[in-house]
């Protein structure tokens, strides 16, 4: 099983997911399963002519750290490991995920850095004071979620898939639409719901009014997605949600808090996530190239591909 490190969600589910978005965008959209032991399944996707697997994406799936002794390995195998895969499978580019290390840094043919903000559940969590977070920050959490507490709010978790709809429509896209963010597809969204993802919603009066849409397995939750109508933001509903999850979590024994990357190192996103005792870590999403003559489709397969990396630039 492919793992990221410290996050450690199944890479199938992530593959899938993207099968989702792009069946549509290109001619083709395959999800593959390779077996060389350490790999796990991919999406080749066929576009102008030249088809390009992808592995990883912006969740920091990875080839790389898998349960095992697999990174003791050195640059050169991975690189003929991976040019053995591009050429069985023909396949002119291969983009991924992989931990910011001198390995990675000798692998790709060009590449570029993304930051995840990362909780430790176990050791942030106070059960005892029910909230999270130090100094001022804690007292900024419990202040916003008395504030949520005063409001007649109502938290679940779901799976119902027109409850989703409701949120993306009503919260999220909303949402994204205010702070000029990247909008994931619905279909990506119903793809994971479908697949195992859970929604973690905020009722008032029966009315979705903020949710967090997550997965998990034995040690690590994954946020993929947050938002809340502005007006009950303003009432705390993201902090009644976050420390709920939180709360779910160390009671189930979880680890990581995987809050994914922000856009920005600055401003209102990446302010809350701090407040939540969030570490940094650094991956590295790169590609390999067979061929370099397939640099001049490359824009065009940036454009059709906003959620994952294709390079060079």
């Amino acid at each position: 099983m492919i793992r990221s490190h410290p996050t450690s969600i199944d890479a199938h589910f992530l593959t899938m997911v993207y099968s989702q978005i792009y069946k549509n965008e290109f001619q083709s959209a395959t999800v593959i399963e390779l077996n060389y032991g350490i790999w796990a399944d991919f999406i080749k996707i066929q576009s102008h002519g030249v088809n390009i697997g992808i592995t990883g994406g912006r969740l920091g799936y990875l080839l790389g750290s898998i349960e095992s002794n697999a990174m003791a390995q050195p640059a050169k195998y991975w690189k003929n490991l991976l040019k053995d895969i591009m050429i069985q499978e023909n396949l002119q580019i291969i983009t991924l995920t992989w931990p910011d290390n001198v390995i990675a840094c000798e692998i790709f043919d060009s590449f570029r850095p993304v930051v995840y903000d990362i909780s430790s559940i176990q050791e942030s969590f106070s059960e005892k004071d029910q909230t999270i977070g130090k100094g001022g920050n804690r007292n900024e959490i419990k202040r916003m979620i008395r504030k949520a507490k005063a409001s007649d709010y109502h938290l679940e978790i779901s799976t119902n898939r027109i409850e989703l709809k409701q949120w993306y429509d009503d919260c999220y896209t909303v949402r994204m639409s205010e702070i000029i963010g990247e909008r994931w597809p619905y279909v990506a969204f119903d793809a994971s719901l479908q697949s195992g993802a859970k929604l973690l919603l905020c009722k008032c009066d029966n009315r979705i009014i903020g949710g967090i849409l997550f997965l998990e397995n034995q040690s690590t939750i994954e946020v993929l997605a947050i938002a809340s109508s502005k007006e009950s933001q303003n009432q705390g509903t993201n902090y009644l949600l976050t420390l709920h999850l939180f709360e779910y979590a160390y009671h189930r024994g979880l680890i990581y808090f995987n809050w994914q990357g922000s856009s920005s190192r600055v401003g209102g996103v990446a302010h809350f996530k701090r407040q939540w005792s969030t570490e940094e870590h650094i991956f590295l999403q790169g590609s390999m190239l067979r061929d370099f003559s397939v640099r001049q489709i490359l824009p065009v397969l940036r454009q059709k591909l906003p959620l994952l990396s294709v390079y060079p630039d």
